[in-house]
């Protein structure tokens, strides 16, 4: 396991597979966690090895927590929500929806390296994401609001 520069666990198996496990919120307990089997798609098979996440952006970017730990004993304390993205993978723009979370949050948008790419206000149920210009690529989606609830997806950008 590996933690990458978005502050997530990457995970590879003993086999030979095209994917990665992810960990995407490993400072919550229990299954709030977030693991996800299978959750990253590699162009090609992978033979139990991970990629090396240097972050030579130490100045910048999201910072994550080297003493985290999880358990599956203690009480689930947040709820783990996920963003609906179409069309995906996206060209030129993608609609990101997530019901019942109301306005007055914020929209992260991660690149693979770490950079925020887009942080936008978050103004209801469903918004569009202009993405002319962003290099092609995977991109994490981190909603937050003011209540300290928390929702994510991702979005491949063409």
């Amino acid at each position: 396991m590996v933690i990458g520069p978005d502050c997530k666990i990457y995970m590879s198996t003993d086999g030979t597979t095209p994917f990665l496990h992810v960990i995407h919120h490993p400072d919550l307990p229990g299954t709030a966690c977030g693991f996800e089997q299978r959750g990253v798609k590699l162009p090609a098979t992978n033979g139990q090895c991970l990629p090396n996440m240097v972050n030579y952006r130490l100045d910048s970017g999201p910072v994550c927590d080297s003493t985290l730990s999880t358990s599956i004993f203690l009480p689930v304390q947040a709820e783990v929500r996920l963003l609906e993205v179409r069309p995906n993978p996206a060209r030129g723009q993608f609609q990101v929806t997530l019901p019942d979370f109301g306005s007055g949050g914020t929209l992260s948008v991660i690149d693979i390296s770490g950079r925020e790419v887009a942080h936008l206000p978050w103004t209801g149920e469903t918004m569009n994401v202009i993405c002319t210009g962003w290099t092609p690529g995977l991109f994490f989606l981190n909603l937050y609001d003011p209540q300290g609830r928390y929702a994510s997806g991702r979005v491949m950008v063409e």
